[in-house]
């Protein structure tokens, strides 16, 4: 599974707890990560153990940090509750490599592989952070009839985080690579 494996550096990155005051203190850990062995119903080694099942299922856009022993390894942004965002993750497991033939994402298959790798052989230690971004509405017109939508606000957060990361360290997350393109708070 090496072909998945990302090669990180470790002890030289920012800490979870100075870059949640760099974005003042809006995030909190959501769930620890661990390897877990296959069952019968499952060939995911990983499993996230919620913090709190509410928070963890709870709708709405969220920023997520992944964590290595205290250090941030990823910043992200989804639309769906933490819970659906983690199992989306659980899906990079069904690699080539592993026999299936089916298309996976590649963020997905990198993360997975690179956090089973290390769970695994260097005895790392993962968490989930995450902020539940406010709710943002606004008025759309259509044919006349007004409408309150939920507008979708986690692009320009992940963004936003992305580049407060990149402003004290220099560069992204280790685990950031593939970020979304479309947006970019520096640009």
């Amino acid at each position: 599974m090496t072909t998945w494996i990302k090669p990180l550096t470790f002890g030289e990155g920012l800490s979870v707890d100075e870059y949640n005051t760099i974005c003042q203190n809006n995030f909190q850990k959501y769930a620890s990560i661990q390897l877990t062995t296959e069952t019968d119903n499952t060939k995911q080694l990983l499993k996230a153990d919620a913090i709190d099942k509410k928070l963890w299922g709870a709708s709405g856009d969220h920023i997520y940090i992944l964590v290595r022993n205290g250090e941030v390894m990823k910043i992200g942004g989804t639309r769906t509750p933490m819970s659906k965002r983690w199992s989306s993750y659980l899906c990079g497991f069904y690699t080539r490599e592993r026999g299936y033939d089916g298309k996976m994402s590649v963020t997905n298959a990198y993360v997975y592989h690179t956090i089973e790798d290390d769970l695994r052989n260097h005895n790392g230690v993962w968490e989930i952070w995450a902020w539940k971004l406010p709710i943002v509405l606004t008025h759309v017109d259509i044919l006349g009839k007004i409408f309150e939508i939920p507008a979708q606000v986690y692009h320009a957060y992940e963004s936003v985080c992305i580049d407060k990361f990149k402003m004290r360290m220099g560069s992204i997350p280790q685990l950031c690579n593939n970020s979304d393109p479309m947006f970019r708070a520096s640009e």
